[in-house]
């Protein structure tokens, strides 16, 4: 009898343990973050809705009111600027899932982020074997100040011709020899410390970027950058001929 009570006990205290687990695994915050936006944070899974901007957080707390343990964040609905240092020190985080109605990523974003490797948007590149490449959604306009600070895990960046300014140390601490391929000719880089020393920057020739890199000592593939070009040209001729 002892030993039925026994082995029912520790059957009880296993089934409590588990639960607690799972309750722990499966646990839901949920909060505003902006007028009419509301965020929801699933274990470390992070979604967030709404339309417009996004809060802006201050250094002091570091990150959005989710926390710093966020593994994915996904972006829903027309949300207009990612708020400053929303996911600031999140080192935990693998993927960014944006959408084009982005159009600011705001100050210190994603700084210190050592784990950001892929995103998704309309256009985005996932990661392509041992290189983690990041597009920025075709509609941002702005990169700001520290946006990516950090971000050791992307090896490959590619801005669109949307963007129009890239300010300071948007790309500082990032991968050493990170490739940037930048497709606009009117993108504005704001300083000399702008990005790594051994930085491969593609960008279009007589562009604003080729400029910056001239003055700065970066040598832009802008051999690649045509090629690129007359690549895509020749895909959408394609794509037009099929359709016709």
């Amino acid at each position: 009898m002892w030993k039925m009570r026994r082995a029912l006990g520790m059957i009880i205290l296993l089934c409590i343990v588990l639960v607690g687990a799972a309750s722990a695994e499966d646990s839901i915050s949920v909060g505003a973050c902006g007028s009419g936006m509301v965020w929801e944070l699933k274990g470390t899974a992070l979604t967030i809705k709404g339309a417009g901007d996004m809060s802006s957080y201050t250094d002091d707390n570091g990150s959005g009111p989710w926390g710093k343990d966020v593994s994915t964040v996904t972006v829903q609905g027309p949300v207009t600027r990612i708020g400053d240092n929303a996911f600031n020190g999140n080192t935990a985080l693998t993927e960014a899932f944006l959408p084009n109605s982005v159009t600011v990523i705001g100050k210190r974003a994603f700084y210190g982020c050592t784990s950001l490797k892929s995103s998704s948007c309309s256009d985005a590149k996932q990661s392509d074997g041992d290189i983690s490449s990041y597009t920025v959604p075709d509609g941002v306009q702005e990169i700001s100040a520290g946006a990516f600070n950090g971000c050791t895990g992307i090896e490959s960046i590619t801005i669109p011709e949307s963007v129009k300014k890239i300010s300071a140390s948007a790309f500082v601490g990032c991968y050493e020899a990170i490739a940037i391929e930048i497709k606009g000719g009117d993108t504005e880089i704001v300083d000399e410390d702008q990005l790594p020393s051994k930085a491969v920057v593609t960008c279009p020739s007589g562009s604003k970027a080729e400029d910056w890199c001239k003055v700065y000592g970066h040598n832009p593939d802008i051999a690649a950058a045509e090629a690129q070009a007359q690549a895509e040209a020749l895909a959408q001729a394609k794509a037009y001929i099929f359709r016709i």
